[in-house]
């Protein structure tokens, strides 16, 4: 073997081995900004039973007047659903705002160039042995390998109720569920009248149905379907901005998501569906963003923990009843979308991670990449020039142009693919405002402090250091009292209260503190 084929050989050997390299998975509060859809629900299905929580998102244009904050919030909604539910229940924003975060993309921030620069500048000296004439030529290459690789990142960029109901109409519950009152009511599908007395009932009863929903409303009823109709109560507070979310326990042998009554309302929906279950789920319209195996503590896994959701949080790790396989479904469905509900199916597991890069990264990846197409495409000319018989400056000019063309092209294509993402650190942040909670509760606790006094003052600590800036790293969001990552609760421990601050799970998973007096003040 001669000395070009050997030097050939290695270029090749290199290129292999580092295009097997994996870029670390990084958990960190430093992730994407957590989206929020129009409606969001969680599910979880044991083969019999359906388990169904939905949130609704709402706007509102002056979050500090009252009555602005009543006319946006979504003060009474109806849900039909296939079987009359057993038990409907008060979920806590909470649950929804783990699982935004838990299901977030995992970030990879691996920045090393391992391939492009070494392996084409093995490549040039390869031709540069070839020839003594080709040598100067080589040489100009090299350096402008080292120009494309500075300035490849460059190329992309990133980025009460009124009346009873009438003989056509069964009232199946009526119960106060936390904020809501709440009606179960099946309109007899046998009547031709049941639909138009069930619509009137409604509207009768401040629901508000939109007329556009009449023909969703008869169709449900013939189906044998009933509603659960849920009013913000009067006397609910407002200073809420978000009303709980409502859950749904029922049975039926095929999970569902009802659609048919959002449709009514005429436009796009953004729609995130958390499946809990023993397999993979699929909808029509709606795209598998992640499929996991699920476990209940943070620890040490073998593989990539993109394939894992961690079940820290209580409430969550309840309602998913441990059910082995968690998927994300997203869907944006317009309102012909919407004309039949989303059937769930399930079919074995393939694990599927979500990761997004950060910029360093995909100049990095795009730049390895490159660094590849430029061997490959470099020693496919190297043997053309062989059998043709080109030597000297014309075979170096034969091999590099092309080649260079080639990889840069190859390589800002893969850069603008990974739309990579410019992280904003807010882990610092919500560690440090959590670290300055602490220490003006301990300055200000006193020593006979309930946790009633301790969760009121650390309210208007929060308050104080919101207006400062302050954020929860995990959603960019003001820090907030509930159990989801990287906000707070005061809890009763041993007679005495105490700051919990939850980890990136949603779990107790950071540190406990008591609220008591800071000696150093007295």
């Amino acid at each position: 073997m001669t000395r070009n084929h050997l030097l050939t050989l290695v270029a090749f050997l290199l290129a292999a081995a580092g295009a097997c390299a994996d870029g670390k998975i990084f958990r960190s509060p430093a992730a994407p900004p957590v989206e929020i859809p129009d409606q969001a629900a969680l599910i979880h299905h044991d083969g019999a039973v359906q388990t169904l929580v939905i949130e609704t998102a709402y706007e509102s244009a002056d979050a500090d007047n009252p009555a602005a904050i009543k006319a946006a919030t979504p003060y009474a909604w109806v849900v039909p659903l296939p079987a009359p539910p057993t038990e409907v229940f008060e979920a806590s924003p909470a649950l929804f705002n783990t699982l935004r975060v838990i299901f977030q993309p995992h970030i990879e921030t691996d920045d090393d160039l391992i391939l492009f620069l070494p392996i084409s500048i093995a490549i040039l000296l390869a031709v540069a042995a070839a020839s003594r004439r080709a040598r100067i030529p080589a040489i100009v290459a090299i350096m402008l390998v080292i120009v494309v690789a500075a300035l490849l990142p460059a190329l992309g960029k990133a980025r009460a109720m009124a009346s009873g109901p009438p003989s056509t109409l069964d009232l199946l519950d009526q119960r106060v569920v936390g904020d809501y009152d709440t009606v179960t009511i099946r309109a007899d599908a046998a009547d031709p009248d049941a639909p138009a007395d069930l619509l009137a009932w409604l509207n009768d009863n401040d629901y508000a149905i939109e007329p556009d929903a009449e023909s969703a409303i008869a169709a449900y009823v013939a189906d044998g379907w009933c509603f659960v109709a849920a009013r913000l109560r009067d006397d609910a507070s407002t200073a809420r901005r978000t009303p709980h979310p409502l859950g749904f326990r029922f049975p039926t042998a095929r999970p569902v998501y009802p659609l048919r009554l959002t449709a009514a309302h005429g436009r796009t929906v953004d729609i995130d569906l958390y499946v809990f279950a023993q397999r993979r789920a699929a909808a029509t319209g709606f795209d598998v963003v992640r499929c996991a195996e699920t476990v209940e503590r943070d620890r040490d896994i073998p593989f990539s923990a993109r394939l894992r959701v961690i079940l820290a949080q209580d409430e969550l790790r309840d309602l998913a009843a441990a059910a082995p396989i968690a998927t994300h479904l997203r869907g944006s469905l317009t309102p012909a979308a919407m004309a039949r509900d989303a059937t769930l199916t399930f079919q074995p597991a393939e694990l599927t991670g979500n990761a997004v890069r950060t910029v360093p990264a995909a100049q990095a990846a795009a730049a390895n990449l490159a660094s590849v197409a430029l061997l490959a495409v470099a020693v496919i000319l190297m043997v053309l020039a062989r059998l043709l018989g080109v030597e000297g400056v014309r075979a170096v000019a034969l091999i590099l142009l092309p080649s260079a063309v080639v990889a840069t092209g190859f390589g800002a294509a893969m850069y603008h693919s990974m739309d990579p993402i410019e992280l904003e650190d807010g882990g610092d942040v919500t560690w440090a405002g959590t670290r300055l909670l602490m220490s003006e509760l301990a300055e200000r606790a006193d020593a006979d402090m309930t946790v009633s006094d301790a969760r009121a003052l650390a309210e208007s600590i929060i308050a104080d250091l919101t207006a400062d800036g302050v954020r929860n790293g995990y959603t960019g969001r003001p820090l907030q009292f509930e159990a989801s990552p990287g906000n707070v609760s005061i809890v009763e421990i041993d007679g005495a209260p105490h700051l919990v601050v939850h980890g990136s799970s949603g779990g107790v998973d950071v540190e406990i503190c008591t609220v008591t007096p800071d000696p150093s003040t007295d």
